[in-house]
């Protein structure tokens, strides 16, 4: 894992637990990945809440879905479910107007 954001490991199987990694990758511009930086995961029972912040004019897909960026920072929300006990692995792709690609994948286990 690249990266895990201020939670705990997935190996405990708590609900409340999330694991974020980041796995950028270019897509067919040639400028820099764009930014997504997953902020929190927010469980309410079996929906969870996956918040970021992007850069500006750049759209977000949550597993195949489009999220809203729309705060001052260029922040998103997305609520993902209702999902089912055990582990899910939501994605979230962020992709810039020059192609450039970015995807964190956010490993989440329900009892």
């Amino acid at each position: 894992m690249a990266c895990v954001l201020g939670y705990k490991p997935l190996a405990s199987r708590s609900a409340r637990d999330a694991v974020v990694t980041h796995q950028p990758t270019q897509g067919t511009g040639t400028g820099p990945t764009p930014l997504l930086q997953i902020q929190s995961v927010v469980h309410h029972g079996r929906v969870v809440e996956v918040r970021g912040r992007t850069a500006p004019k750049t759209t977000v897909m949550i597993n195949g879905e489009k999220a809203a960026v729309v705060f001052d920072d260029c922040g998103f929300r997305h609520f993902v479910g209702p999902l089912p006990s055990g582990l899910t692995i939501i994605s979230v792709t962020a992709q810039d107007e020059g192609g450039g690609v970015n995807t964190a994948q956010v490993a989440v286990y329900l009892e």
